[in-house]
C-alpha cells in the first residue's frame, strides 16, 4: 500500500503544481505570454482564473481539475461557465488531470449550461457569448498532446471536443430545433441554429431560421445580420425580405423597411410566387405603416387599404383607424373601428380606438359606452390605457367622483401588470393618472389629496426627464 512520507503529509494534491505547469508550457512551448493563478475583480468566484494565456492574438483561459474526475460537481462546472462569460476568452478549456474518458463530464457541462439561470441560453447573457469557445480535454497521452489539440480544434473548427456545440449533424440539429420551436424556447432554437450555421456556413434556411428566433427573442440586429447572410446565400427567398423590413422597423430604420417590403412584393409577383391572401395583406400592412412614420401618410393608407382588400381582417381595419385618429381624423377614424367592430364583435383594440376617437370628437356618452366594451373583451395585458381613458370621458361629463374612482383603478391595474406593461413596452402615462386625480379631487373639494397627488404627477416627470436625458446621453 501506498502511504505519503512524513515529509510531504502538507500536500493535499497537485492542483497549484498542474495550473504552473500549463503556465509554463505556453511560456516555453509557444513563447507565449502566460500566467497562473490569475485573479481579476469582477469576474464570478472572487475572478480565480487558473491559467491565462495569449496565442496570435487569441485570449486564452484554462481551468485544470485534478484529483478523481467523479468528484466534479455540477455547481463547479456552472463556475467555470460564469467564469468564462465573465472574461470572455477565445478559448475557455476545461483541462481534466487524468486518462479515463470525460464523456460523463461533457455531458453534465452541457447539462448545466441548458439549465443555468445565470449564463444558460435562456439567461440574459446566455445566449449571447460565445458558446463556441468551450472545450473540455482530458490528457489521455501527455498536457502537451493535449493543449496542441485543443489550439488545433479551435482553428480548425471541429466540435469533436466542444460540448456546447454537441449536434454533430444537421439533421440531428432540426430535429432539436424543431422541438425548441414547438415549445416556444427561442433561446435554445437560436443556440442550435447557430451550430447548424457553423456545420454548413452556406444553409440559407439555418439562418433564416436563426434570424426568426432572434427576431422572437427581440434581438432585432442580429436578427437582421441573420436575414442578410439569407439573402447574400440567396437572394430569391422573397418571404426573408418581408422578415427583414419586420425587423428594420422595429430598429426605426423605416426607408430600408420600405425598400425590403418593395423588393418583398416585386419578387412576389415576378417568380409568380404564391403567397396566402393573409400573407399579401401583412405585406401591404408593414409597407403602409413604414410609410407612415415616413410621414408618406396618404401613401401610407393606400397601402392600408390594399392590405384590407387583400385580406379584410379586423386588426387590419383597427391600424387603418388608428392611422387615421394620429392624423386627428376623427371622423373616419370611426368608420375604419366601426368596420373592425363588424369584422370581429370581441376586438377590444377596435372598441378602444373608437372610444378615443369619440372622446376626441366630444361624443363622451358614446365614448363611454365604448370604454366599457373594451375593458370587457380585453385580455388584461394593456388595460391601464383603457380605464384612464374611461376615467377622462367621466370627468369630461363632471361626474368627478366616478372618475376618480376609475383613475384609482387604473393605478391598482398599473401595479399589479407592472412587469407585463415594461416587458410589452406599452405606453401607460403614470402621470396622466395622478393628474386626473388631482383634477378630481380638486373639483370634490379635497385639496390636500389633490396637491399630493399633483407633487406625485411632478415627481413622475421630473423622473422622467431625468431618464431621457441618460438615455440621449
Amino acid at each position: 500500500m501506498f502511504r505519503k512520507s512524513p515529509q510531504y503529509q502538507h500536500v493535499e494534491g497537485i492542483g497549484k503544481t498542474l495550473e504552473w505547469y500549463v503556465a509554463e508550457w505556453f511560456r516555453l512551448s509557444l513563447r507565449a505570454p502566460a500566467r497562473h493563478g490569475v485573479h481579476i475583480p469582477g469576474i464570478a468566484d472572487g475572478g480565480d482564473l487558473d491559467v491565462v494565456a495569449f496565442v496570435n492574438g487569441l485570449k486564452i483561459f484554462i481551468e485544470c481539475k485534478s484529483g478523481n474526475p467523479a468528484n466534479i460537481t455540477e455547481s463547479q462546472l456552472e463556475l467555470f461557465l460564469r467564469r468564462t462569460a465573465d472574461f470572455h476568452p477565445n478559448i475557455a478549456l476545461l483541462l481534466i488531470d487524468t486518462d479515463q474518458k470525460v464523456v460523463k463530464q461533457e455531458e453534465m457541462l452541457h447539462k448545466v449550461y441548458l439549465h443555468s439561470e445565470i449564463v444558460g441560453p435562456e439567461s440574459s447573457i446566455g445566449g449571447r457569448w460565445i458558446t463556441n469557445c468551450i472545450h473540455v480535454r482530458n490528457i489521455e497521452k501527455s498536457i502537451d498532446n493535449s493543449l496542441r489539440a485543443t489550439l488545433q480544434s479551435h482553428t480548425s473548427n471541429s466540435n469533436v471536443d466542444r460540448p456546447l456545440l454537441r449536434i454533430k449533424t444537421k439533421e440531428q440539429g432540426q430535429k432539436e430545433a424543431a422541438i425548441h420551436t414547438k415549445n416556444n424556447h427561442w433561446a435554445k432554437t437560436f443556440a442550435v441554429y447557430e451550430q447548424i450555421t457553423r456545420l454548413d456556413p452556406n444553409d440559407a434556411t439555418a439562418y433564416e431560421k436563426k434570424g426568426d428566433a432572434l427576431s422572437k427573442l427581440k434581438r432585432f440586429e442580429e436578427a437582421l445580420i441573420a436575414y442578410e447572410q439569407v439573402t447574400h446565400l440567396d437572394p430569391n427567398k422573397v418571404r426573408v425580405y418581408q422578415k427583414k423590413g419586420d425587423v428594420l422597423r422595429e430598429l426605426e430604420r423605416f426607408e430600408e423597411a420600405l425598400v425590403a417590403y418593395e423588393k418583398f412584393n416585386q419578387l412576389a409577383h415576378n417568380n409568380h410566387f404564391f403567397l396566402e391572401d393573409d400573407e399579401l395583406a401583412w405585406a401591404y400592412i408593414c409597407k403602409g405603416d413604414a410609410l407612415f412614420n415616413l410621414e408618406r401618410y396618404e401613401e401610407a393608407l393606400a397601402a392600408y387599404d390594399e392590405g384590407i382588400q387583400a385580406y379584410p381582417h379586423s386588426f387590419y381595419y383597427y391600424i387603418k383607424g388608428a392611422a387615421l385618429s394620429e392624423l386627428s381624423r376623427y371622423e373616419e377614424a370611426l368608420v375604419a373601428f366601426d368596420e373592425a367592430i363588424g369584422a370581429d364583435a370581441n376586438n377590444p383594440y377596435a372598441y378602444e380606438g373608437k372610444a378615443d376617437a369619440l372622446f376626441h370628437l366630444k361624443r363622451y356618452e358614446e365614448a363611454l359606452v365604448a370604454y366599457k366594451e373594451a375593458i370587457s373583451f380585453h385580455d388584461n395585458t394593456n388595460l391601464v390605457g383603457v380605464i384612464i381613458g374611461k376615467g377622462n370621458t367621466l370627468f369630461s361629463l363632471e361626474r368627478y367622483k366616478e372618475a376618480l374612482a376609475v383613475y384609482k383603478e387604473a393605478l391598482v391595474e398599473y401595479e399589479q401588470n407592472y412587469e407585463k406593461i415594461i416587458y410589452y413596452g406599452y405606453n401607460v402615462d403614470l402621470v396622466s393618472i395622478y393628474n386626473g386625480m388631482g383634477d378630481a379631487f380638486q373639483y370634490i373639494g379635497k385639496l390636500e389629496e389633490a396637491q399630493r397627488s399633483y407633487e406625485r404627477a411632478k415627481q413622475l416627470t421630473k423622473q422622467l426627464s431625468r431618464k431621457k436625458k441618460t438615455h440621449d446621453n
